[in-house]
This record gives structure tokens, C-alpha cells and sequence, in this order.
């Protein structure tokens, strides 16, 4: 048998046996000598790092630079409410559809209503909840009459403010003052 073995074994053989060996081990040969932490950035070729390949919690906000992250590289889902700060997104960062009225919550029409005797002036403040934020408001007359006027209507603090008066003639007329409040 050794000597059949003898008779088959060339310097071809055994040169291509020797770098197959070191092909095969010399990459195991590195890994175990590779001293930890050792990966730097210009080891790792572009687009070749998987998320399988990133430990949790490694790579944290103050290691990513400004604009190195887009929006196209963010799943759906991804960025939830308390993983934004109070003014860490301002209107310029948003575009056209980007946010959705059934994304921000529901807008609910909170009314007071003044009674305005003829010749006076009144004027009503309607607050939004705590918790909520006035978007808007508005106010509105009982009467179509000319000489009922709407003096002011303005946003105040978290509501909504009203000054009218009428000189129409009769009794009381009634202004409605509404503060559009949105919800959680």
C-alpha cells in the first residue's frame, strides 16, 4: 500500500496539497488571531455589513453624523413618538403628506355661547382640555342681521376668544365661540 502511495506522490501533489491547506487555514488562522476590536472602517468593504452583523445598542445617535441617515433608510415603523424629542422635528423637515390628520389625532369642536344684549358688547374665551392643543377656532351669530358684528376672533393661549356686538335692534342675540382642540 505505501508503496503504491509512494509511486502517486509528485512535487505537483504535494506542492498543490500544501496550498490547499493554507488556503483552508489561513483564514481560520486569521480569526483566531484578529485581537477584538480590531474591525476598523476601511476593513469593511461598502454595503457588505448586514444587520445580522451589528450587535443591539452598537451604533448610537452621537457616532452618526448630520444627513448620513435618509429617510429612505428608515422602515415603516421604524421611529416611534417617545423616540423624538420635543423640537427635534420642526415643519422644514416635513413635506407635503408626510404627516396624516388620522396620524396627529382627532380635532374636536369645543362651544360656549354669549348673549349679547343690543348696543352692548360681549365676549366669551373657550379653553381646550389639558392634553389638547387649540389648531383653530372660530365664531358665529344666531342672526344674519347687518348690524351684528364680530369685533375679534383670535387665538388665545390654548382656546379660542370672541368679542361681538349688536345694535339689531330686539333682545339678547346669541355669538358662538368655537376652539378646535386637538386630541391624543
Amino acid at each position: 500500500m505505501f508503496r503504491y502511495v509512494r509511486s502517486r506522490l509528485t512535487f505537483a501533489n504535494t506542492i498543490s496539497m500544501i496550498a490547499l491547506m493554507v488556503a483552508l487555514g489561513g483564514g481560520a488562522y486569521a480569526v483566531q488571531i484578529a485581537p477584538e476590536n480590531s474591525v476598523v472602517s476601511k476593513s469593511v468593504e461598502n454595503r457588505t455589513l448586514k444587520n445580522t452583523d451589528i450587535a443591539k445598542d452598537t451604533i448610537r445617535s452621537g457616532r452618526i453624523n448630520d444627513g448620513e441617515i435618509a429617510s429612505r433608510d428608515i422602515g415603516k415603523g421604524e421611529v416611534r413618538s417617545p423616540d423624538i424629542k420635543d423640537g427635534d422635528v420642526r415643519s422644514r423637515d416635513l413635506r407635503d403628506g408626510d404627516v396624516r390628520a388620522a396620524e396627529l389625532g382627532t380635532i374636536i369642536g369645543r362651544s360656549e355661547t354669549v348673549g349679547i344684549t343690543n348696543g352692548d358688547t360681549g365676549s366669551k374665551n373657550v379653553q381646550c382640555n389639558p392634553g389638547e392643543q387649540v389648531t383653530g377656532g372660530g365664531a358665529q351669530w344666531d342672526t344674519t342681521e347687518e348690524n351684528a358684528v364680530l369685533l375679534e376672533s383670535t387665538r388665545v393661549e390654548n382656546g379660542w376668544t370672541a368679542t361681538g356686538w349688536h345694535n339689531a335692534g330686539g333682545g339678547q342675540k346669541q355669538l358662538t365661540i368655537t376652539a378646535y382642540c386637538l386630541t391624543d
